[in-house]
């Protein structure tokens, strides 16, 4: 129902038609008649004629089929349009998974269109339609479609869902997004400051420009390895969900299991003997250890580093103490030291 101004479109009209096949079949777009083509009785072409209205942005024409000296015309009017002028693209790039809301701003964009769509071409010619939403004379928006093959892409927009002679094809460049294979440590000292490592199973050549995300805000990061991230956090009172985010593309990954808050909220006895070996029970708010985890605990006891086993709902720790009085204790997890509560009184060396 609708063409480029200044290009051939053939339109296909069906219905009941009285054709000898002797005489010719004339379209009548307004003032400009063409000849029809690939007649039969139920349908036939009418190819639309170049220049309708070349100075307008759009106008509205009356179709009228031609059979030697009787005329038919078509209940709805058919409607030209100018090329769409395509200026920027954004963002440009993301995830050959798709689902990327796409921002295409450009000129003559026909408000009252009636298929917009956003067309894909890859390099190999593979081509992707999907549909658009006309925002204004000047933008609409589209989501990038899934795609079999990474690299740079064209895109181009058509009116009427056929035509896309778009004046400039614009470029988005499609990658494998990455996927999070582990974060550590997974616990994480409550109100503290620390980092937190993010291994990838892609390198960090293929997408330089990954940031972390900490609850939802970009955090400041570095590269360690190639596929390993490491994030800052700050001042945490709850369980952090942390992933990577790539702005850009509005791309964001999360890890699907929190790093957990943890603070040492007991420990028994309250006393210990001078050189005797004493287990000490630690319970830890937010319990989430493993037996896998003990090769990564330590006990401390004035500084001094003593083996950690995990039990059921606590840590056990054997110590054995060499100094009378109040003794400093902490259990480290990966190398981060756990918080004890003001309110956790540390056991007493006796004599």
């Amino acid at each position: 129902k609708s063409a480029p101004m200044t290009i051939t479109t053939d339109v296909l009209v069906t219905g009941s038609f009285p054709i000898s096949f002797a005489d010719p079949v004339f379209c009548i777009f307004g003032p400009l008649k063409v000849l029809a083509h690939n007649l039969s009785t139920s349908r036939l072409i009418c190819p639309t004629p170049i220049n309708m209205s070349p100075n307008a942005i759009s106008t509205d024409v009356s179709l009228t089929l031609a059979f030697g000296e009787e005329l038919f015309s078509l209940k709805s009017s058919f409607r030209f349009y100018k090329i769409p002028e395509l200026f920027a693209i954004s963002p440009s790039r993301g995830s050959v998974n798709g689902e990327n809301l796409i921002t295409i701003t450009g000129n003559y964009f026909d408000l009252q269109a009636e298929s917009p769509v956003c067309v894909f071409r890859s390099y190999n010619h593979t081509i992707k339609v999907v549909a658009a939403n006309l925002t204004t004379s000047t933008s609409l928006v589209c989501f990038a479609p899934s795609v079999p093959e990474v690299g740079a892409w064209s895109v181009a927009v058509s009116l009427n869902g056929v035509d896309y002679p778009n004046s400039n094809y614009l470029t988005y460049d499609f990658f494998v997004a990455p996927t999070i294979q582990s974060i550590y440590p997974p616990l994480i000292p409550s109100n503290s400051k620390g980092d937190i490592v993010i291994s990838l199973d892609i390198s960090s050549w293929s997408i330089p420009d990954l940031h972390c995300l900490i609850n939802g805000v970009i955090a400041s990061g570095r590269w360690l390895t190639e596929n390993e991230l490491e994030c800052q956090f700050q001042s945490f009172s709850s369980d952090i969900l942390a992933g990577v985010t790539l702005p850009q593309a509005k791309l964001t990954l999360l890890n699907s299991v929190p790093i957990k808050i943890v603070e040492i909220d007991a420990i028994f006895p309250a006393h210990i003997s001078l050189g005797v070996r004493k287990i000490l029970k630690i319970s830890v708010a937010n319990f989430s250890f493993h037996p896998d985890d003990e090769p990564n605990l330590v006990c401390k006891l004035n500084g001094i580093s003593f083996e950690v086993t995990v039990g059921n709902d606590s840590l056990l720790c054997s110590v054995l103490a060499w100094q009378v009085g109040p003794v400093q204790l902490s259990i480290e997890y990966y190398g981060v030291e756990l918080y004890v509560s003001s309110s956790v009184a540390s056991p007493i060396v006796y004599p």
